[in-house]
């Protein structure tokens, strides 16, 4: 199943719900590219499962970092 706000990645069998990437290549916001082949890393792109939230401890820091500044800090 595909999810337009999630991104599951299974890694040593286990898998981790992350936020989508937004401003760089890797595939989510904690910088995983979720498909790289070398054997070493182990990860692949797996279905997100229903009910899902983010458990990626990392994608979490940068949201609730993120949460700490508004429209009026940006200079864009």
């Amino acid at each position: 199943m595909m999810s337009k706000k999630y991104i599951a990645v299974k890694s040593d069998g286990v898998v981790e719900i992350h936020a989508h990437g937004a401003a760089s290549d890797y595939y989510t916001l904690c910088g995983l590219d979720g498909d790289d082949p070398h054997k070493a890393v182990a990860q692949m792109v797996a279905d997100v499962p229903k009910g899902a939230k983010i458990n990626c401890p990392h994608c979490a820091a940068i949201i609730r970092r993120a949460r700490e500044y508004t429209e009026r800090d940006l200079d864009l």
